[in-house]
């Protein structure tokens, strides 16, 4: 007896849900696929209804244009299940369904070329439309600021979602922002005086981009403050006056920009120095050149001293004078120890003239280049006081008669061929050249030193005639006049007393031919 068999092999089975599989692989789609159609189908006779209530609608609001922001689908007073959405007259003045959305389609489109996606992004198929003219750069030395007009970007089928700006330096991209709406972007701490490039693209709600618009902007140039300096001439001080650019943070440094200040107002030097000047935007900071500072001197000459010839009725002194920071410019002289003063003059040189045999108490002033210069202080020195005498000593005149070192300032010798005759020797005589002269026999006349406390003596000078005159002159130094206070002079003949001894007598000429003779001047 054959047994019965009941159900599906395993194979069967399986060949049955493969069929079923296939089966569902190609029908669903067709099936969503028709169901989509027909619900797409749907939402557009929703809007076409909605289009044809609009004349309706213009006729209630009594009018025939619709305005110019448009007509919303939902005042449009149909029971459809609009979002949002409107109708709008396009520029060729036909009426175009502008994004018109339910919670599952969106229209967009004139009414005979309607579009319809489950998103409206995917609606807008073009990129905005840009116009480079409504772009804006405003820059100072540390930003750019770009200003985005209205215009700009302009995108009828989706609008203009946002607007990418991107900084570029050197082809290197630095920074990116963004911006929603027209306004501006302002990028930050840049480099003064260096090119930059703005970079703007316009972004639709289709996610489609916009031609790339670029501008080249320079961060301003930060102008180098400049210096005036017065006064311009030596001065006990200077007044540092400073020009910088407006607009920025102003500072100076004295000490070569270890430290720095706020410059307020002019900067005033009483020795000489160095002003370094810079300016700062909080990023960039330029800084001007280093100024010296020289022509200061508020301390008096070092030296102040004189040498001096005189005459019967003059004395002429030279002054000299040190004075290592601005040198010496001016000189006074007086011959009563300062009680009046010559006017002030640049030559070294001056001449008191007229004078009477009597003693003077001379002294001279130097002052430094910072003479003339009004309230100055400290500007000259003063040298010490020569008493110098215009008297020829009565005392011993003749051979080994004493005269003071400290009268005079130099002795001429002069050896003469003489005959003998017509002057007395040995006495004083003023010749018509206004010096006064002694004179001896002797053929040689020698000049010697003397100190009247250590008797110390020395002879320096000597000159002979032989056949004819013959002249020397000694200028005493300052070892002369440190180791010695007297000078006198010697001869080697005989001397004449006579009893004129002191005596000074004029003539108008020098001896004559003759015999020899000698003399000694004094200066």
């Amino acid at each position: 007896m054959e047994k019965i068999k009941n159900g599906f092999t395993l194979i069967e089975l399986l060949a049955v849900i493969v069929v079923l599989a296939v089966i569902s692989v190609i029908a669903i789609p067709i099936i969503i696929g028709t169901i989509e159609k027909a619900e797409k189908g749907a939402f557009k006779d929703s809007v076409l209804n909605a289009y044809n209530t609009i004349e309706y609608k213009l006729y209630k609001m009594e009018t025939s244009v619709i305005p110019e922001g448009g007509i919303e689908v939902n005042d449009l007073n149909i029971k459809e299940n609009f979002i949002d959405g409107k109708f709008i007259r396009n520029k060729d003045n036909k009426i175009v369904a502008y994004y018109i959305r339910t919670s599952k389609y969106c229209a967009y489109g004139e009414i005979n070329k309607l579009l319809i996606e489950k998103n409206c992004d995917d609606l807008d198929k073009t990129s905005p439309v840009v116009d480079p003219s409504k772009l804006a750069v405003v820059t100072t030395s540390k930003s750019i600021t770009t200003y985005i007009l209205d215009g700009l970007a302009e995108d009828p089928e989706s609008g203009i979602q946002k607007y990418i700006v991107n900084l570029y330096k050197e082809e290197e991209k630095l920074e990116t922002k963004e911006l929603t709406d027209i306004g501006q972007i302002t990028f930050e701490n840049l480099t003064n005086a260096t090119l930059y490039e703005i970079e703007i693209i316009a972004v639709n709600s289709g996610k489609k981009e916009s031609e790339k618009i670029k501008k080249e902007a320079t961060t301003a140039f930060i102008n180098v403050p400049t210096y005036n300096i017065t006064p311009t001439e030596v001065s006990q001080s200077k007044t540092v006056t400073i020009t910088y650019p407006s607009g920025y943070t102003n500072e100076y440094s004295v000490d070569s920009g270890v430290t720095w200040n706020t410059y307020i107002e002019p900067i005033t030097f009483t020795t000489n120095g160095t002003v370094i000047s810079r300016v700062n935007d909080g990023i960039n900071y330029v800084t001007g050149s280093s100024q010296l500072i020289l022509g200061i001197d508020t301390t008096s000459p070092t030296s102040s001293t004189f040498t001096f010839n005189r005459t019967s009725s003059s004395i002429t002194i030279t002054a000299s004078g040190i004075d290592d920071e601005s040198g010496i410019s001016m000189y006074q002289f007086s011959k009563d120890d300062g009680t009046t003063w010559s006017d002030a003059q640049s030559n070294n040189t001056y001449t008191f003239s007229g004078l009477t045999a009597t003693t003077y108490n001379v002294k001279t002033r130097v002052y430094n280049n910072t003479y003339g210069v009004e309230g100055i202080k400290n500007n000259y020195l003063d040298s010490s006081t020569s008493n110098i005498s215009l008297v020829i000593s009565t005392v011993g005149i003749g051979n080994g008669a004493y005269y003071n070192i400290s009268d005079y300032n130099s002795v001429s010798l002069s050896a003469y061929a003489y005959n003998g005759y017509g002057h007395w020797w040995e006495n004083v005589y003023k010749y018509g050249d206004g010096n006064y002269y002694v004179f001896s026999a002797s053929a040689t006349a020698t000049l010697c030193l003397y100190n009247s406390t250590s008797g110390a003596r020395t002879c320096i000078v000597s000159i002979t005639a032989s056949n004819n005159s013959q002249n020397t002159t000694h200028v005493f130094t300052s070892a002369n006049r440190t180791a010695y206070d007297k000078f006198y002079a010697s001869w080697s003949s005989y001397t004449y007393c006579c009893g004129m001894q002191g005596n000074i007598q004029e003539v108008n000429s020098y001896p004559s031919a003759g015999s020899s003779a000698s003399a000694i001047k004094f200066q």
